[in-house]
């Protein structure tokens, strides 16, 4: 899973160019910085750490965003952070049977910094604007995706940015506020223990919706939010890093 803030953002009605402003759905990040675009006019709920999100200012706080729901005009493109936090949603919109355009969505992983930038790495106008991340030295970088080719193709851009950054996470940092979660899945049925660890993916994510006021812990809301329970495992490995490892296939 490549790392990837790209978070609360709104519908991205210019088609394939991949420019707009956020709209309904965006959330603002407490204490954080705002986007390149407008924030959504429904709040939801508010962002830990403030990273910028996906075509405006969107908080790395997580929450279903409203943008990517009901009908939408063909060839426009939605992003936003749905499933509370776990889904960053990349969605384009398709005609039904009735001849109305409806969002189909996929995902880019959970939403948070992970997979922004770095500077000249693959990115997908359609869905991915601008974002901030943290490099592995805690400097922090505002990314920009520019189209460098005909449809989906294109190119990070990042500059540095101010403001501050968290818990070490691979080779990056995540933004202040996110938490940094190895993501694996066993082969087989394993018992913890029982079968060779798999490669795991260091990956910054705003802390999940069902966390709530509680502080992130596996106990408390890791393990539902991504469902690493058995026959997967999941640990805490300090306040703000934990494996999830999921059972086998």
């Amino acid at each position: 899973m490549a790392s990837l803030v790209l978070l609360a953002a709104g519908c991205n009605s210019s088609g394939a160019s991949g420019a707009g402003g956020a709209g309904v759905g965006g959330r603002a990040g407490a204490g954080g910085t705002s986007g390149s675009g407008s924030g959504g006019s429904t709040t939801g709920n508010g962002g830990r750490g403030g990273a910028t999100g996906i075509d405006g200012g969107g908080g790395a706080g997580g929450g279903t965003s409203s943008a990517c729901n009901g009908t939408c005009q063909l060839g426009t493109y939605c992003s936003g952070c749905g499933n509370g936090g776990t889904k960053k949603l990349a969605c384009s919109c398709f005609m039904d049977s009735s001849g109305t355009g409806r969002w189909s969505c996929g995902g880019l992983g959970p939403c948070g910094s992970n997979g922004c930038g770095p500077q000249d790495d693959a990115c997908d106008p359609h869905y991915e604007t601008s974002c901030e991340s943290c490099d592995g030295t805690g400097a922090r970088r505002s990314c920009s995706c520019g189209a460098s080719g005909s449809g989906s193709q294109g190119t990070w851009s990042c500059a540095s940015s101010s403001g501050s950054c968290g818990v070490a996470c691979g080779d990056r940092r995540c933004l202040s506020g996110e938490i940094c979660i190895n993501f694996g899945q066993y082969g087989g049925f394993p018992v913890d223990g029982g079968f060779s660890q798999p490669t795991l993916t260091p990956t910054c994510t705003v802390v999940p919706e069902v966390c709530g006021t509680q502080a992130p812990s596996c106990a408390a809301c890791i393990v539902s939010a991504y469902g690493c329970s058995l026959p997967g495992v999941c640990r805490d490995l300090g306040p703000q890093t934990f494996d999830c490892i999921l059972g086998g296939a």
